[in-house]
């Protein structure tokens, strides 16, 4: 009798550990805005790092990310993702310089000095995850690199997306600008260009160093979602 009560004991002991397990697998007991924010700390573990991304000659770019977050606004999910080919630190170190202003050549201007060839480019998605119909591994995240994407298929084109994309705009020594402090080549002053426009597809980087990472998101999208339609229509099948 007493090895009967204690193998029932030990196996009601293994269904409640497997029970908790799979309700925490499941972040049951969060609300909405803890699970967004757990979602923002996964995304978040992306940036400094770099993404392997085609261009348009065909030719590949590393790109580093500068920003990878999400907040929660209404029922809209706002994704942010910010890149660019050089660090934060680099763009960072680059010098202010000299140069005699073309309206006024008695004046001399200072100003931070870019690359010529610098870009950054920010998308700002935002998106109702109850519109999500697939979640999948970008095709073109590759094995062993640091960050990655995920790629979000809406049912119908209700991504509102905002792309700003910010270039050196001029160059020492060229344009209006005359060079007399030995500064030619260098680049000064940014130029931002908006684009505005609407889709049925989205992405959100992450750390895919991590080979956990994807579907812990995944799950955690698919638990918002659930959390947003029992909110909506409580009632609802």
């Amino acid at each position: 009798m007493n090895n009967w009560i204690m193998k029932k004991a030990a196996i009601m002991i293994v269904v409640l550990f497997v029970g908790i397990n799979n309700v925490r697998g499941q972040g049951a007991g969060l609300t909405k805005e803890e699970t967004v924010a757990y979602i923002n700390k996964k995304l978040n573990e992306a940036v400094g790092h770099y993404q392997t991304i085609d261009n348009d000659d065909g030719s590949k770019q590393k790109m580093y990310y500068w920003e990878s977050s999400v907040k929660l606004t209404g029922d809209n999910l706002v994704v942010t993702r910010t890149r660019s080919k050089y660090k934060p630190e680099e763009i960072n170190n680059y010098k202010t310089v000299s140069y005699v202003s073309p309206q006024n050549i008695y004046r001399i201007e200072r100003e931070k000095s870019y690359p010529c060839d610098y870009a950054k480019f920010t998308y700002e998605t935002s998106f109702n995850p109850l519109h999500i119909s697939k979640i999948e591994l970008y095709k073109g995240s590759a094995v062993g690199e640091p960050a990655g994407a995920i790629s979000i298929t809406l049912k119908s084109k209700t991504a509102k997306m905002k792309i700003i994309g910010q270039s050196a705009k001029y160059k020492l020594g060229y344009d209006e600008y005359s060079d007399k402090y030995g500064n030619g080549g260098s680049c000064i002053g940014l130029k931002t260009e908006e684009v505005t426009q609407s889709g049925s597809l989205t992405a959100m980087n992450f750390l895919l160093a991590d080979e956990s990472n994807f579907g812990k998101i995944k799950r955690a999208l698919e638990y918002l979602a659930s959390l947003l339609k029992a909110e909506d229509d409580p009632f609802g099948e």
